[in-house]
């Protein structure tokens, strides 16, 4: 038990020779946003603003992203259903304010989408504009797509969880309570909210 509780006290083994992904910071985290909201037709727009926010605003892996069904979301709790499939366990993650009300908008155009395709039993949560369920190299391919046309250099998509973190770190949460609930408060709420509001408020 001693020995148990000396290892526990020395904290995780860091590799020195382990690469830690680069933080994306918040002029280029906005950027990217104000890049997804241009995105062509406005259901594009929506989807893309609303995998940047869950990205970052959850800290999900590119698969449990893809693997996200709509039933995984629990918008009375304001929770979000992972898979346990990378970690051996499903966990429920609770959602900042800013992700809820991307989904919020989002949801009624992915149910328009489904009804134009025909395909109104649809699980996934993130379709594609013919209604399949967006994959994980779609989701990659987007996202990257949007940091080159907002001229902000990402490497990997893992950037985004790692920013997560470091930014409610620097927030001053505690690693042990490093809950991704307040992640999004490290974003220019501002300017998220005028992303997320439905098209037709903004006037397009």
């Amino acid at each position: 038990m001693e020995d148990q509780s000396a290892a526990l006290d020395e904290g995780p083994k860091v590799s020195p020779y382990s690469r830690t992904p680069k933080r994306i910071d918040r002029a280029h985290m906005e950027a990217m946003w104000r890049e997804a909201a241009k995105r062509r037709g406005d259901y594009s727009a929506h989807l893309w603003v609303t995998v940047l926010a869950l990205l970052y605003g959850t800290g999900l892996r590119r698969g449990e992203l893809e693997r996200l069904d709509v039933d995984a979301f629990d918008r009375a709790g304001g929770t979000l259903r992972i898979d346990g499939r990378k970690t051996g366990r499903e966990r429920c993650l609770p959602l900042p304010e800013i992700v809820l009300q991307c989904l919020d908008v989002y949801l009624p155009l992915r149910h328009n989408q489904l009804e134009e395709a025909g395909l109104v039993g649809e699980r996934a949560l993130l379709i594609s504009r013919n209604g399949r369920r967006l994959s994980g190299f779609a989701i990659s391919n987007g996202v990257h797509a949007i940091s080159r046309s907002a001229e902000v250099p990402l490497r990997s998509l893992h950037q985004f969880r790692h920013s997560c973190a470091s930014d409610l770190l620097e927030a001053g949460v505690h690693l042990a309570r490093c809950s991704t609930s307040s992640a999004l408060r490290c974003v220019d709420d501002r300017a998220l909210r005028a992303h997320c509001r439905p098209a037709a408020a903004r006037g397009d």
